[in-house]
């Protein structure tokens, strides 16, 4: 679940809420219904294809993940799950406090705007209403981005 989060940027109810029928029939992207009942198309990498193969599809109007009960997973259990996990050894030598999905969302964004992404395509895989959203959220990694950028003038 955190790397489906991690490689999609979906905010935490999006994610309960996706289904097998909003999966493109070659499964490279998935339609996000999102805030405002606006939908958007994102990209699905290998490793996401990858984690459909490990799920359980009874029907294609069946969610993609669950709780562990096999029933509808909600984004406080999801927050839960994040608690629980970032408790582990392993996460403590990446951060010392607790972490939701939202952190997740987070570094989607941030990686994608250092890998060069530009930020208006940033902007629309998040699904915000306009790019100024985006760019308030996200200036603060442009600056170090963009350092000597002018030095070939």
């Amino acid at each position: 679940m955190l790397l489906w989060i991690a490689n999609t940027g979906v905010r935490a109810t999006e994610f309960c809420n996706q289904r097998w029928c909003d999966i493109s029939q070659d499964q490279k992207s998935i339609e996000i219904f999102g805030k405002g009942r606006k939908t958007r198309p994102v990209p699905l990498n290998d490793t996401c294809r990858a984690i459909l193969t490990r799920q359980t599809k009874l029907s294609d109007n069946d969610f993609i993940f669950k709780n562990l009960r096999g029933g509808i997973l909600n984004r406080y259990a999801l927050f839960q799950y994040c608690s629980e996990i970032s408790k582990h050894p392993e996460f403590k030598k990446i951060s010392k406090r607790p972490f939701g999905p939202h952190a997740l969302r987070h570094w989607f964004a941030t990686s994608l705007l250092l890998r060069g992404v530009s930020i208006q395509l940033v902007s629309k895989l998040l699904g915000h209403a306009s790019i100024q959203i985006t760019e308030k959220t996200y200036i603060h990694i442009l600056p170090k981005h963009l350092e000597g950028i002018t030095d070939c003038l």
